[in-house]
């Protein structure tokens, strides 16, 4: 009998642990070390939230399955994988007063702004996302990241009081290098191990001299009217069929409108309705004639 309440309290003792992740590589090597971390805690009980697809849809599939655990096991504490940050505000809403852990592995605002992932496209995306990731940070309750050096610049970057931030490095999962080692020792006594590591080399580069020769509005008209010769050129469907498609929504969009106001359909959406399928002909002859000229060519 006794034994029996030892085994009752030891399960309500145990620590809920929701593990959420919604990243592209649901494989990724910080989710492999970090979950087996947590295996290898005593008195913790993981429930894993992790994305099947690697789409846009993973964020709804993660949710919907949060949602589920949260009704089913209740967890006390969340930990939001990297990377979470698109819906780390979703996680803190649905995690209420339960502690919110976020694995800040690496900024994507840094990414997008000095590392220019994405170009001039990235560096405007970044003035974006700054606000977003830096109240995604101060809405978790502890946060993780890889080296001391990524702790102090995320500090100071978003404001992050440093006691916030804890250090986890990356790790590596040895399962598949048990054998091997095991092996290894049994044929000799000593073994070579290769360890390779990255190294940061400052590059002093002098300031640039002088201003640019680029002007932002005549060249970047230049540009557009280069991109519309060539797109009509060698496919004008492309030109054509976004513009038709354009004025159908907008035909659909006022009717719509009219539908709920008036309980009629206007004259206007038909004519936005004809353009939409007129635009769309005369796209797909001029991609049909392209054809034809580039195959007698050839």
């Amino acid at each position: 009998m006794r034994n029996d309440r030892n085994t009752l309290q030891t399960q309500r003792v145990r620590l809920r642990v929701c593990y959420v992740l919604a990243y592209r590589d649901s494989n990724y090597i910080r989710t492999r070390s970090l979950l087996a971390a947590l295996s290898r805690i005593e008195g913790i009980e993981v429930a894993r939230v992790i994305n099947r697809h690697k789409s846009v849809i993973r964020y709804v599939e993660t949710i919907i399955h949060l949602l589920q655990i949260r009704r089913r096991v209740n967890p006390d504490i969340y930990i939001l994988g990297f990377r979470g940050h698109e819906i780390a505000w979703l996680v803190r809403r649905i995690a209420r007063d339960r502690p919110l852990i976020l694995d800040a592995l690496m900024s994507p605002w840094v990414a997008l702004s000095e590392e220019r992932k994405m170009g001039v496209l990235g560096t405007v995306l970044a003035r974006v996302w700054r606000p977003f990731e830096r109240r995604a940070l101060h809405q978790a309750d502890c946060i993780l990241t890889d080296t001391q050096l990524h702790a102090r610049y995320q500090a100071t970057t978003f404001g992050l009081p440093a006691s916030k931030i804890r250090c986890i490095p990356v790790g590596a999962v040895e399962a598949g290098t048990t054998t091997l080692i095991s092996s290894a020792v049994d044929d000799q006594d000593e073994f070579n191990v290769l360890y390779y590591g990255v190294a940061y080399e400052p590059i002093e580069v002098t300031a640039r001299i002088g201003k640019s020769h680029i002007k932002p509005v005549r060249d970047g008209l230049r540009f557009l009217l280069i991109i519309f010769k060539v797109t009509t050129l060698y496919s004008p469907l492309k030109l054509f069929a976004p513009a038709g498609v354009a004025f159908f929504l907008l035909g659909l969009a006022y009717y719509g409108y009219t539908l709920a106001t008036q309980h009629r359909f206007t004259n206007m959406s038909a004519l936005l309705f004809s353009a939409a399928v007129i635009i769309f002909l005369i796209g797909l002859i001029s991609e049909q004639i392209t054809n034809l000229i580039y195959k007698r060519d050839v």
